[in-house]
């Protein structure tokens, strides 16, 4: 994205009030775990390509079920 990087337009989502529930993980090149724990940008969930269906899917689930609450 030439004139914003992902992060800020995450940030900036969150704080519009009918986006501020709205799921966000990062899909990029490269991240780097912290200590064993879920790589994150900007303090949302990352993941680094390639990714499986079958872990794409996963990440999708879990992220939608903790914006419902579940």
């Amino acid at each position: 994205m030439p004139k914003v990087d992902g992060a800020s337009l995450a940030k900036a989502l969150r704080a519009e009030a009918q986006f501020s529930h709205t799921p966000i993980f990062f899909l990029t090149a490269t991240v780097v775990e912290n200590n064993g724990s879920a790589a994150q940008i900007a303090g949302f969930p990352a993941f680094s390509k390639p990714i499986g269906v079958n872990q794409l899917l996963h990440v999708i689930d879990e992220n939608l079920a903790a914006a419902v609450g579940g």
